[in-house]
Parts: structure tokens; sequence; C-alpha cells
């Protein structure tokens, strides 16, 4: 009966309904969804209430079968009550009414869309409750799959049309129809006229407009040399009518280069969001960011995006998320770059037509022979065929003859360098490149040459604002603004380097070989020199002190702008290590740098280049803690935030106290928690919206795929973090991926019955391997590539030929419900884990077939871990020699060979999940259903370290495959990546082994905090003491609340309120309260802590006699909801409770009805706070906004706005101030009177209690306690 996992539905009944419920509890399992109904479950012996009460809190979703008898059924009602008080806006759809009578529904069951099956046949029913259930997991539309006719007789539903939504790609030829607001974005033309090279322009066409192929989600590549016309040849096609035509929602195009990644990555990102909404996205990473742009192409026209000049696959991965949108078109020198399967065309050498229109097309009558002389010593290169034609018109402008201007350059290039110019050869092609750069700067005097190489210094494939340039002049030579404009503008007129216009101003950029050709000419000591008078002439931008540069104080132009990416590296060219060290490495730096890029990136660059101790430290915290520095905006700025995690490093800490007294007040200081930093994590990798459940490392070490309930699966760059594609085509939960040997492939398995093959080059779905009747839990490669393992719920192991995509055989029988599968390495044997065992299968591999046959371990043919649940993992070491099976309480270690068992390593505290050894063999991995994952050693079973996540349960984990990085995936929609080494001997991370419910201060004064989450009642003191108040539940106690002296707790468990006495020299049992009805949902003790407040999915709220535990009154109204929280004036003389749409407050003398608060219509009131007067009531919750309602008066209304879902709320001890906690771990303090954030300070976990004592703000988050100081 006990599924230790839980159950997928939970079948809510009348009696006179049973044989309904067991029709759709058979239909549901058949389909293979777990399911716990009464009448099967309820076994002789069982308590009904037990089995009711673990029904309601282990089944993730609920069905109502619905009649008029259901709506008489109390027992039942608290399994949907419960629900939708879970759930009440309906957002996870946890509650699914089957109506099996044609009876109204009323109450709050009406309000949840359900499915009506009376009156139809079997296959009809059968066929509307697993459709209704497939949308309520998936959330699938159920928008028709054609158009619909206009309708011109009598009305008709919907359903009964039965159409389809008109074709994405269906669009009238006779004219392009653009959409409005269309972009089309050429980049500048050139300002001599483009040489057509009618030959690569018709491939690329064709290979960018191919007929049998979409118009979205291509990519279409090209691919050259430097120099050779690659961006002139993408310009020219996208000019051209074919190509406006065939994509009338526009042309973007975003130029990356070659050092350009992060933050820079992300301003390219928003530039295409501004161009398409008008907005950025206000995103820092950039792969989120590109998913924000390809949200607002989804409704587009077929929209072309050229990507220019991109150098490697990381700065590729953003556009390609864009790209699932749009049509991308690439220009790389990198071939590995594209992604396999694009469509590329190869820009080589001019034709020798091309290259002699491109050499004489200012220049008329060149004798042959010199032009042919001339493209063989220029080897066609575009580049040096343009400086070359620009050289021979100034020669004939002053007057020499076409053949004399031509002879002169053949010798200059002849002299300096081979008789034949190989193209491929760099050496020989940089001496070109000299000559003609020489040729070019003729017309200029030394000194303005000597200029010229100095911009050599400045970034690659960035065009650099005059300013920035005037800087550097201004120090070299002497030179204003105005002369260094005029100087540029002569560059770009001779073709030696780009301008660009922006809102700020002109901007200078060199073309990439001609930098390079610069800093070879510079040499080491000019760069020095160089970047040297760069960084001096940037210090007349910030104000000195005592011989200090406040570099943090740049202006906020586009000069700063550049400063704040590039001052590090500047200061480093500059051998100004000692300095550089110190700007990286000061806080006031890096949050200016966060503040102005909206990453940590930057930040990150800049302390990786210094490579100090310290700036490694720094840099791990800020990758560490990235997602709570950027992303929402912070109210107040994100110094306080800043200072709190990177204080939590014992070698920064110093540092983050001397910056947090730089900021100015008011804000929030850390002065004691339970936070600390955890050295082994590295990054956490955010962008999943719904768990982790599955994670796999490429054979390379490479790549980290994972699957996550939003039904997508991920592929990250394991070494940066970043998101390089996203898998979308399953439409329900990715429980498993695998890669497979050759890392070509991956597969992947879901909640929708299939398994899927993607092409990880490509980032496209190569087939869907259908057939099972139930969620595929797990999928596995064999070692050689040629099967794949599936299995599930519906009991069946499947192997499939991954060529094909066709079933090659399949297991059924005894292995009941399968968790895990794993191919030994040598690929004869596959470990299922399923049911309380783990069972071993030969596998043969024949033509034609294959043949599995059972293997036995022990008499039993299985290896038992533990007769009460399933077997969760199983994996075997990389030498085939063990098996590792985790399943019950304990992981187990057995012998392959023998079938004996060897050891049990863990012996955790939660329920083995999750098993992975290392590529040495040497460590296990091992976690369940808490945050924290241990490593064994295999040999002696010692834990050699553990790891705690924070934001809920891990999930999965595997090892990379050289063994130094572990990643876990959590529930809170993150997976992180831990190094494995810097864990050796780490004991788990401080603070509390679960969620801390509930604070107040004892009757010392001392701070008391309880923890629920072992079934034990817990109070610690501020101190770090602890102590167990009760150990007699069965069930996780929750809520909870403290009474005003510390003195008593109460908590909700086993369907009872519980009052225990926290004070250590008592051994008093804790009393139950008798009476409540239905499940308890909110607890408030009266002021003097003589009353207890109570109320639950019943409606009702009642007031107890803490001294007897007797009921002394009840507050009922006909409109109030399920409460969720309750809160006494300071006075006790007004209740207030929250529920799903309102705050209601009572008399407590009396009993009557005080007022009414409205406003949260479709919200759920998660916090309410009296102001120490009490004449004012604070309320918020899963909105946008905190109301401050008048109490006693009719005083006037605030709104506290923005906030995101409001778990905690508590006034100042002056009243003036009040102070927020939210589900995203903000922390805000909110000036009541002028309704605005004074500061705020966001954590990792959620806020769920906050307590003031003068001006101290103690508050919970998570598993920690933080101490603020407000100063």
């Amino acid at each position: 009966m006990v599924d230790t996992d839980g159950w997928d539905f939970l079948v809510s009944y009348a009696e006179e309904d049973l044989a309904w419920a067991s029709w759709v509890g058979w239909q549901l399992e058949d389909a293979g969804y777990s399911v716990v109904l009464r009448a099967w479950d309820l076994l002789p012996g069982t308590n009904r209430l037990s089995l009711l009460n673990e029904a309601v809190t282990k089944a993730r979703r609920t069905i109502a079968v619905v009649s008029a008898a259901y709506g008489r059924a109390p027992a039942d009602a608290v399994a949907w009550q419960a629900a939708f008080a879970a759930d009440p806006a309906g957002a996870d759809r946890g509650l699914l009414p089957v109506q099996v009578e044609n009876c109204p529904r009323t109450g709050l069951l009406a309000q949840i869309a359900g499915v009506d099956l009376f009156d139809l046949a079997e296959p009809v029913a059968r066929h509307r409750l697993l459709s209704a259930v497939s949308r309520m997991l998936t959330g699938a539309r159920a928008k028709p799959a054609d158009p619909p006719p206009l309708p011109v007789g009598p009305r008709a539903s919907a359903e009964q049309a039965g159409l389809s939504p008109p074709r994405a790609d269906a669009r009238d030829s006779s004219e392009p129809a653009p959409f409005p607001g269309r972009p089309w974005q050429l980049p500048p033309p050139p300002t001599t006229p483009v040489i057509e090279r009618r030959e690569i322009e018709a491939r690329l066409l064709e290979a960018l407009l191919d007929p049998t192929g979409p118009l979205v989600g291509m990519t279409t590549g090209v691919e050259g040399e430097g120099g050779f016309g690659k961006t002139t040849l993408a310009a020219a096609v996208c000019a051209r009518e074919e190509v406006q035509w065939a994509f009338p929602g526009g042309l973007l195009w975003v130029e990356v280069g070659q050092e350009r990644e992060g933050a820079a990555l992300t301003a390219l990102i928003d530039d295409l969001a501004v161009s398409l909404t008008g907005a950025a996205t206000g995103l820092s990473d950039p792969v989120r960011a590109a998913d924000r742009v390809a949200d607002a192409l989804d409704g587009r026209p077929p929209t072309l995006l050229v990507v220019d000049d991109v150098w490697r696959p990381s700065q590729l991965a953003p556009f390609r998320v864009v790209a699932r949108a749009c049509r991308l078109l690439v220009t790389t020198r990198i071939s590995r770059v594209l992604p396999a399967g694009s469509r590329t065309v190869l820009v080589e050498q001019m034709t020798d037509d091309e290259a002699r229109d491109l050499l004489c097309q200012q220049v008329e009558d060149l004798p042959a022979a010199l032009v042919g002389q001339l493209l063989d010593l220029m080897g066609r290169w575009p580049l040096l065929l343009a400086l070359a034609s620009r050289k021979l018109a100034d020669g004939v402008a002053t007057h020499a003859r076409a053949d004399q201007a031509a002879a002169r350059l053949v010798g200059q290039l002849a002299g300096g360098g081979p008789a034949i110019l190989d193209v491929r050869d760099h050496d020989a092609r940089g001496r070109g490149v000299k000559v003609v750069i020489e040729s070019s700067l003729s017309v200029l005097t030394d000194a303005e040459r000597r200029r010229f190489a100095e911009l050599g210094v400045l970034p690659e494939d960035t065009f650099v604002p005059y300013e920035v340039v005037a800087l550097l002049w201004g120090q070299t030579g002497g030179l204003d603004g105005y002369e260094t404009e005029q100087l540029c503008d002569i560059l770009v007129e001779r073709r030696v380097a780009r301008r660009r216009w922006t809102d700020a101003g002109p901007a200078l950029g060199l073309h990439d070989v001609l930098r390079t050709h610069l800093r070879r000419e510079l040499g080491p000591a000019g760069r020095l020199a160089a970047h040297a008078a760069l960084v001096e002439g940037a210090r007349s931008l910030v104000p000195r002190a005592d011989g200090q540069s406040p570099w943090w104080t740049l202006p906020t132009d586009p000069v700063g702008d550049y400063l704040v990416r590039l001052l590090v590296h500047h200061l480093l060219a500059a051998d100004l290590t000692e300095e550089a060290t110190a700007v990286a490495g000061d806080l006031r730096w890096v949050e200016a740098a966060i503040r102005r890029t909206g990453s940590v990136l930057t930040a990150e660059d800049g302390l990786a280049a210094v490579g100090t101790d310290e700036s490694r430290l720094l840099g791990r915290a800020l990758a560490q803690k990235a997602h709570l520095l950027t992303g929402a905006a912070t109210p107040g700025g994100i110094g306080p935030t800043l200072a709190a995690h990177v204080g939590t490093v014992p070698a920064l800490a110093s540092a983050a106290a001397g910056y947090l007294q730089e900021l100015p007040g008011p804000v929030l200081s850390v002065e004691w928690t339970t936070l600390t930093a955890d050295s082994a994590q590295l990054r956490v990798l955010a962008g999943h919206t719904a768990g982790v459940h599955a994670l796999a490392f490429s054979p390379d070490g490479r790549l980290l795929a994972t699957g996550s309930d939003d039904t997508t699966a991920r592929l990250w760059d394991a070494a940066s973090g970043t998101e390089q594609a996203r898998l979308t085509g399953h439409s329900g939960r990715v429980c498993a991926v695998a890669f497979s040997p050759d890392g070509r492939l991956l597969a992947t398995a879901g909640n929708d019955l299939t398994a899927r093959l993607w092409d990880v080059a490509t980032g496209t779905e190569r087939a869907v391997l259908e057939g099972h009747r139930g969620r595929v839990n797990a999928v596995a490669f064999s070692p050689d590539g040629r099967l794949l393992v599936t299995a599930g719920n519906d009991r069946r192991v499947r192997l499939w030929d991954v060529a094909t995509g066709t079933r090659r055989a399949e297991i059924a029988g005894r292995v009941g419900r399968i968790a895990s599968v794993a191919f030994s390495p040598d690929g004869r044997l596959l470990a299922v884990g399923g049911v309380q065992t783990a069972r071993l299968w030969e596998v043969v591999d024949g033509p034609g077939h294959v043949l599995v046959a059972g293997r036995a371990l022990d008499a039993d043919h299985a290896v038992v871990t533990d007769h009460s649940g399933r077997v969760r993992a199983v994996s075997f070491s990389q030498d085939g020699r063990l098996l590792a099976v985790g399943g019950g309480r304990m992981t187990g270690l057995w012998d392959v060979a023998t079938g004996a068992q060897e050891a049990s390593l863990v012996d955790g505290s939660s329920e083995a999940r999750l098993v992975a050894f290392s590529a040495d063999c040497q460590v296990l991995a091992a976690g369940g259903r808490d945050p924290v994952v241990r490593l064994s050693d295999v040999a002696t079973g010692t834990e050699l370290a553990a790891f705690t996540s924070r934001g809920g349960e891990t999930r999965a984990v595997v090892f990379s495959p050289d063994g130094r990085l572990l990643a876990t995936g959590g529930g809170d929609a993150t997976a992180r990546l831990w190094d494995v080494t810097a864990g050796s001997g780490q004991a788990p991370a401080a603070g509390y082994a679960h969620e801390v419910t509930a604070l107040a201060f004892g009757p010392e004064g001392e701070l008391l905090a309880t923890d629920f989450g072992d079934r034990t009642a817990h109070v610690t003191l501020e101190t770090g003491a602890s102590r167990a108040v009760s150990q007699r539940f069965t069930h996780a106690l929750r809520p909870a609340a403290f009474a005003p002296d510390g003195r008593r707790l109460a908590a909700v468990s086993d369907h009872a309120v519980w009052i225990m006495n926290t004070d250590a020299d008592t051994d008093a049992e804790p009393v139950a309260l008798d009476g409540p009805r239905g499940m308890p949902t909110a607890l408030a003790f009266s002021p003097d802590g003589q009353v207890l407040a109570t109320a639950g999915t019943d409606r009702a709220v009642r007031l107890w006699d803490v001294a007897t535990g007797t009921e002394r009154a009840g507050f009922t109204a006909a409109a109030v909801g399920v409460p969720a929280v309750l809160a006494f004036s300071p006075d006790g003389g007004i209740l207030a409770a929250g529920d799903d749409h309102e705050v209601r407050l009572w008399q407590v003398a009396t009993g009557a009805e005080h007022g009414t608060f409205t406003g949260y219509a479709g919200e759920w009131v998660y916090a309410v706070a009296f102001s120490p007067d009490g004449r004012a009531l604070a309320a918020g919750g899963t909105g946008t906004r905190v109301w401050v309602w008048p109490v006693v008066d009719d005083g006037p209304t605030a709104v506290l706005d923005p906030v995101l879902w409001v778990l905690a709320l508590a006034f100042s001890p002056d009243g003036r101030l009040l102070a927020t906690g939210g589900i995203d771990g903000m922390v805000s303090l909110w000036n009541t009177a002028t309704q605005a954030v004074v500061t705020s300070l966001r954590f990792e976990d959620p806020v769920t209690s906050i307590v003031w004592r003068e001006d101290v703000l103690y508050c919970a988050t998570g598993r920690d306690l933080v101490l603020l100081h407000l100063r």
C-alpha cells in the first residue's frame, strides 16, 4: 500500500460512488500513474485517518469524483480542501474534479475546471479522462489543430468544432506583408563600391532560402578567413529583394568578435530586445535573455538574425536559443563554431574576375600583366585588394600613370615578401599586410603613424568611443578631442579603420587582421607604454585622493562604460599589477561593475585575470551568488546583499565589513548568522522554472545535460555554467537524461510516456520512442552506443536500436515499477531497479535480435535492499566489479560476480534515492530526499565529504568523467556544480537540518527558533544550542507558533494541534487540543499567551484556553475561505485572519466582525501583522503588493508595490518601518509613510519568519537564522 515516494493521484469519493472511483483508479494505473484509493489501500488493521492524512500529504494531485453524494461526504472533503488550500489559484493544477453525475458543483470546488464523464460510452470516457489528466500535468492548451470556419449556423462549442490553427508558415506569396515595426538592420554600406561575387552569393542565397527546410529554427553558416569578405557577402545577400520577401518579420544584425563574452553578449541580446519590443530584457544571463527575445519573436512572421564574426561555440549559444523562433545566419572563421547540420558556405579567395574588379575599381587601363602579378602577390585577399586599390588610386590622383603606380606597388610587395604570396601562409600574409598598410599610410606624418599603431592596444572587434581614443592620444601625442576626431576620420577614409555611429557619437574599430599587425609592430615595450598612457589618461576622469584613484566613481558615460569593462585588463597590460589587484578586489569596484553591466561576469573576469588567492576566493563567491546579485532588481541597491554573502567567506569578512561601512545608510548589515560559505560549490545553474530531476555529463566532460519538471532538457557548458541549448518536445516532466558514448546523442525520458533522441550539436530531435504505457523513469545507452534501454512505471524494460529507433527486446514481469537502469561497462549486464529489488539481466546483442536473460545474484535472482520500499538507483563501478543500489534508508554495494553484499555505506536519515560512482571507482556519491549528498570511500566506507544544497531536496547527482566535479539537481529549479577536491573532509553546511518555521524571544530575551522536519520539535537558541521538546510525532509539524514569552510552542501534526512546553527544566508531554475539525492551517497566540487561535480547512476560526486545552469561542462567516494566517492585535482585542481573497477581523471579546479588507482576488494571504499601536494592519501574500489598512479609524491605506509572494511581515517597534520577507529571499524595509523601500537584502532561500527587537531584525531563511542590524 505505502509508496514511499508518494502517489501521482489521490482519488477522493463518496461511498455511493465507489464503482466510479474504482473505474477512475483502474484507468489511471493502467496508464502508468500511481494511485491511492481508500477502498483499495485501507487494509485490515489500518487506521483510516492515518491513511487519509498520509494520502493527503504524499499524493501530488487529487481527483475528486463529484456527484450529489460527494457534497454530503465530509470524511473525504478534507482531501480536495487540502489540495485547494495548497494551490488556491490553480497554478500547479493540483485538483481535478471528475463529474460522474449531472449535478451542480457549489462552493470553492465550482471554481476549478473539471471534466464530465457521465452519459458517455466507456472508450469516450476513458479518452476524456486521460486527456484531461495529460493536460492537467503538462499545461497543454486545447487549441484546435485546423483553422475553424466562419460560423454561419447555430453556435457550436469549441469542442464540437474540433478545428485547428493556421499553419505558421502560411503566407501570401504575392507580397512580403511585413510585420508592424519591421527592422532591417543592414550594416553601414562600405565607403567604396562592393564587388558582386555572383557565384558565392548564389550559393549563400540558395542555402538561406532552401525551399525544403523551414524558415525558422535553422542555421546557415558563412565560413572563411579574416578579411575574406564574409561580412560583406552576408550584407550583400541580405540586401537582395528575395531575402526581404522571404523574411517579412525583418532582419536583425549583431557583431560578436573574439573577446565578447558574458555581460557583453547579454548587451547584444538586449539590443535585439530593444529592436523588437522597445525595452531591454533586464536579465544578466545571456541565455535567459535570449529566451526572452525568442519569446518576442514567436508571434512574428519569419525573421532573419545575422550573427557576425563568431569565434567560439559559447558565443553562439544564446543566439541558438533565439534561433528557435527565427532563421540564423552566422559568419565565422572557425568551422567548429557552426552546429552540425548547418548549411555552410565557404568564403575563400576571390575568383580572378572578382579580384580584378576589386583591384581595378578605382583605376582604369591597368596592364593585365601587372594586374596578374598583384593578384598573385595579394592572394586574391579582399582586404589587401581593397587597400591596394586605394593606393593605386592615390598614385593616379597625384599624376602617376596607372602602370607606374601598379609597377611600384608590385615592387614594394615583392620586396617585402615572397614573390608569390600563399594565402594560407600566415607569416607571409602578415608581411603583405604590412607593406599594403605602410603604403596606405604614406600620407600620414610619422607622429600620426605612431598614433595609429597605438590603436593595437584596444580590444579586438570592439568599436571604441572616440573619447577613449582621445584619452590615449592625449597622453602619447598631446592630441585634444578635435584633433583626435580629425585623425580618426583620416584613418576611416584610408580604410585602415572603421567608424560606427552610436547614440553617444562616433566609435572607432579595427579589422582584426590590422589590429594583429599593429600589435606586432608595437612590440612588448610599445604595448606596455600605450596601455600605461591610456590608464594615465583615464585617471583624469576620477578624483585623486592620497595618490589613489577611486575607479568605482567613473562617470556614467560611454567612456566610463568602456573602462568598467576593460580597466583591469589595461592595468595589467601596463604592468600595474598591484593596482590591478587592488581594483579587482575592491568591493566598491565590484558593486559598480555589477550595477553598470547587469552581470557578475565583468568582475569575475577581472578577478580571474589578477589570479591571487584572495581574488580567486572573491571570484568564486560572486559565481556562487550571481543569481542573487543580478536579475531581479534589488530595491535600495545590491550593496547590502553583496556584503552579506561575501562576508560569509572568512578570508573576505574584513573586506566585506569595511565595504559595508562605506555604504550610505540606512542599510541592513549581517551581525550574526548560521549562513556559511561553501568552498566546494562552484556555480548555480539557474534557468529552469521547475525542479531538476535528471543530470548527465557528456563523455568529454564539457557539457552537462539537465532534465526538469518544466518539460525541457538543457545543455550547459560545464566550465562556465552558461546554457548552450534548450531541448523542447516533451509535454511533461523530463525524468532522465543520458549521453551516447560518443557524445553525439542525448536521450531523454519523460512523464509523457516517451523517450526521445536529440542531436547534441544541433539541438534537434532525432527520434521519438513510443510504446510505454506509463511514465518513463530511466534511460541508458549500451557502452557501444548501439542500444538504448528505457524503463518506467508500466513495469516494462525496453531495448531500442539507436540507429533505427525500432524496439529490439522487452523485459516484463517481476520487476514492478522501475526507477533506474544501468549497463555494466562491458555491456553484458543490465541492472534494473524496481519494487524492493534490483535485478541483473544478461544482454546479448546478436544479428537481428537481442537476447535478455535473468542473471542470479542470489536465490531470488535479485539484490534485496529494503522490503519496505523501491530501489531508486543502481550504478555500476567503472571496472564493472561492484553494483551500488540505493533504496529504503541505505545504499548497498554488491559484488557483481558473486552476488554478495560487500558493504552498506550510507545509513542516512532519508530514503536513499541517488547513487553515482566516481570514474576511478574510489568514491561513491549518495543522496536521498534531503539537501545533502554524501561522498564515501568505497574501500573503507568512510564519509569523505557532504555537500548541502540550499533550496530543497536533491533530486539528481552525477560525477564528471574526470571525477573532479559533482553535479546535483534540486527541487529549487537549479543545478549546482561542486568541486570534489575542495569538499574533501568538509562537514555539512551550518544551519538547521530542516526549514525554520517559527521565531520568538524567550523569557530571558534569548532568540528561539524551531524546525520540525524530522517530526521532532526542536528549539534552538541564538547561541546555536538546540534541544528537542517533543519526539512523539509521526508526521512533520507545521504550521507552528511560539507564545509571546517563548515558554510554549504550538504546532500542527497528525491532524491535530499540539501545545508544547519549551522550558528545558520540564518533561511535560505535549497537549493535543480536542475538537478542531478539518486540517489545521494557521495558529496564533494572544499577546498574553493565554489564548491560542486556530483555523483550518473547515473555514472556522476557534479560540482555545492554553492552560486547559478547551475551546473558548469560534468565529465563522459565510464568505470566509480557508485561512492561511492568523494574528492578534497588540492589545489582544482583535483577531485577523487572511485567506484566499480577503482579510477578516473579529472582536475577540464579543465575536462580532470588526471589518473586512478586500483587494486580494485570486491571491492567497500568507502574512498579516499589526502595527505596534494596533491602528494599522499589513497583509500580503501571493500577489505583488502589500496593503497596509487602517484598523481603528478611516485613515489612509498604503500600498507597497512591488513585492513578490510575501511570507513574513513585521513592523519595527516604533511602527515607522515595515519589514517584508518573500519567497524570492528578499528582505525589504519599507517606510510606511512614503511607501518606499529604505533598504533591502536578498538571501537564497525564502524568508519565512521575521521578528524585531529595537533596531535589530531576526530572520528565518530556509534552514538558517540571520540577525540584521539597521544602521
